[in-house]
């Protein structure tokens, strides 16, 4: 069990939640900036096992990552039959990132059951259409119950809900139709998430941007920096004032992106690539402590092409320091790969699991998508991890129907 510096909020407003049934922060202020979905199951394990101990809470989210892989495996027979469906489970029981995640007091493990589960859901009522909005009502559900959790995914939300509704408006062609598919699909989102806002609301005052969001422009501000002028984002961040024309409002934030392009875009080319393929080290360090106990950081060398430094360094440090590193990164490399031949047989998918596809195309795109903006890092992958399986699995699967020998007559 792992318990990391974000870890700590989520277990102070457990505490306050098992302890005065009140959402409150350890200085005792009300907590906006978490959201209370993860808070909450670890203060009902508190209820059920003892306050404390966060042992359960790790057992809990163990068993959703078992739930997580049957769903994904499911989703990937669908898609792609059964070698689809064994290799889609391999490539996510084999992803580091998200192995260490299980067994961490964090959110992605959980938020990733309910992400995965919606696309589910979508699947059994896309196949029932006398029943469709039921499911579809249980995947706004799944996917607002995800939201509480971990709010990353608010705004794909809106996007997801307009184009079901468009979709099925214009497939019935019937506005009365379409009106019934939004109440589906907006209620259990107003009744979650939209009374987690109003108490906000109720409690603060006018909407604010937390410490997380207002911290945005800030951290992709310091990224580009950093690249700009060759030094390390610490650095970078003591040199911003004197690059922001207008003070640190975002309209100088956007200015400085905006006259600085190209920076921008490496910045955020970066910034997926962190969360592709970054072996982190940071968490082999947590399972290998004797053989990365002093590590060195491998992209600057390896974007300057200074691989000499990169060879002194792995001279003083254990032989199984590389080994290691290029395992995690030749998982990641086979998972893109996969997906990537996926779009060439996009067009030989059957109508009836063509939502799999594109939902989980949807979902890969926005959280690539929320990283160009912020900062990349390994965990984000996590959510979308099964998703990048399951399409990777349908792309193998169809090489392997392609160049397979056919039997002789």
């Amino acid at each position: 069990m792992v318990v990391q510096a974000d870890s700590v909020s989520y277990v102070d407003t457990s505490k306050s939640l098992f302890e005065t049934g009140r959402f409150l922060s350890k200085n005792g202020n009300i907590e906006i900036r978490r959201t209370p979905g993860y808070p909450i199951i670890i203060a009902a394990t508190y209820h059920l096992f003892g306050p404390g101990d966060l042992l359960p809470t790790i057992i809990v989210q163990n068993i959703a990552f078992f739930l997580t892989v049957l769903v994904s495996a499911y989703l990937a027979y669908q898609l792609a039959g059964t070698s689809g469906m064994i290799i889609a489970s391999l490539l996510l029981v084999l992803d580091f990132t998200t192995f260490y995640f299980v067994n961490v007091i964090h959110t992605e493990t959980l938020f990733t059951l309910f992400i995965t589960s919606t696309i589910l859901f979508l699947l059994i009522g896309w196949r029932s259409p006398n029943r469709i909005l039921m499911w579809w009502l249980i995947a706004s559900t799944s996917f607002s119950i995800a939201t509480i959790i971990r709010p990353s995914s608010l705004y794909l939300f809106y996007a997801a809900a307009l184009l079901a509704v468009i979709y099925f408006t214009n497939h019935q062609r019937s506005p009365i139709a379409g009106f019934k598919m939004a109440v589906a699909i907006f209620l259990p989102w107003i009744v979650i998430i939209g009374s987690w806002q109003l108490r906000n609301y109720l409690l603060v005052g006018p909407f604010v941007l937390t410490s997380i969001e207002g911290e945005l422009f800030h951290t992709r501000t310091v990224s580009m920096l950093a690249i700009l002028r060759g030094v390390e984002p610490h650095v970078a961040a003591l040199q911003l004032p004197e690059h922001l024309k207008f003070g640190s409002s975002p309209i100088a934030h956007i200015q400085f992106y905006l006259e600085n392009f190209g920076i921008y875009i490496k910045a955020s080319l970066l910034s997926i690539g962190r969360t592709l393929f970054s072996p982190a080290q940071e968490q082999l360090q947590d399972y290998f402590t004797n053989i990365y106990r002093d590590l060195f950081a491998l992209e600057t060398p390896l974007l300057t092409g200074e691989f000499g430094l990169i060879i002194e360094a792995l001279k003083q440090r254990p032989i199984a320091y590389l080994p290691l590193i290029l395992l995690v990164l030749l998982h990641s490399v086979l998972i893109a790969t996969g997906v990537i031949v996926s779009a060439f047989f996009a067009r030989s998918i059957e109508r009836r699991s063509i939502i799999i596809y594109a939902v989980a195309l949807l979902f890969i795109v926005y959280f690539l998508f929320i990283v160009t903006v912020f900062v990349g890092h390994p965990r984000f992958h996590v959510p979308f991890a099964p998703l990048l399986a399951i399409l990777s699995g349908y792309g193998y699967s169809q090489l392997i129907k392609k160049f397979k020998k056919p039997s002789p007559a």
